[in-house]
């Protein structure tokens, strides 16, 4: 199991980074990755020279002397300025969408970028887990209401298929099967698809 939480991680921060690259907005001193898991993403920021350091609350999980053991929310203080903020399928855990982006607002530099991914609403409905409190989620054009009122200005905003993220929910087999065929390029594991499951989110501060 850790090695296929390693290469599923690996694949999103592969991914992750790709994506911020070519939105021009890697070029960063630092990061706090809010929600790390294994810790794979914080670590290959740091590879690339970024100071990046993450929390994640699920100690069992943490591979990287980088990542915290903590919970994120509301009340959470530092006295840190990041110049990249990154919430990568954690934010509706962490308490309502408004009022958590005014609370990494604050942590950000003057030049500093959120970056978040987040279900869709449309694929994924309201999200319910039996041991963990969520928060709703919103259309886009409620995201866009809330970043204005917020003083936050959109980058981008874009819709993936996260193949790889439900790859292993079938049984041992299929998953075996899936991810084979991953590892060999013979099924992409992410493609922009605008009926995908996955809503990326760059933000900056408005000037």
């Amino acid at each position: 199991m850790k090695f296929i939480s390693k290469y599923v991680s690996k694949v999103y921060s592969d991914y992750y980074i790709n994506y911020l690259n070519e939105h021009d907005v890697l070029n960063v001193k630092s990061c706090f990755d809010i929600g790390s898991d294994v810790g794979v993403f914080v670590d290959e920021l740091n590879r690339l020279g970024i100071s990046a350091e993450g929390l994640e609350p699920n100690a069992k999980s943490i591979q990287s002397k980088k990542v915290k053991l903590g919970t994120f929310d509301l009340d959470y203080t530092t006295n840190k300025k990041y110049d990249l903020i990154t919430l990568p399928q954690v934010i509706y855990f962490l308490a309502d969408f408004e009022s958590i982006c005014k609370k990494i607002k604050t942590m950000l530099n003057s030049k500093g970028v959120m970056f978040i991914i987040t279900k869709t609403i449309e694929s994924e409905g309201p999200i319910t887990y039996s041991d963990t409190k969520t928060y709703p989620l919103h259309t886009e054009t409620e995201y866009k209401k809330i970043f204005d009122r917020l003083g936050l200005e959109i980058i981008d905003i874009s819709i993936f298929q996260t193949n790889i993220g439900i790859a292993f929910n079938q049984g041992k087999f299929q998953a075996t099967l899936r991810l084979f065929l991953f590892m060999t390029g013979l099924k992409k594991t992410i493609t922009k698809n605008s009926n995908g499951n996955h809503l990326y989110i760059l933000l900056k501060l408005k000037v």
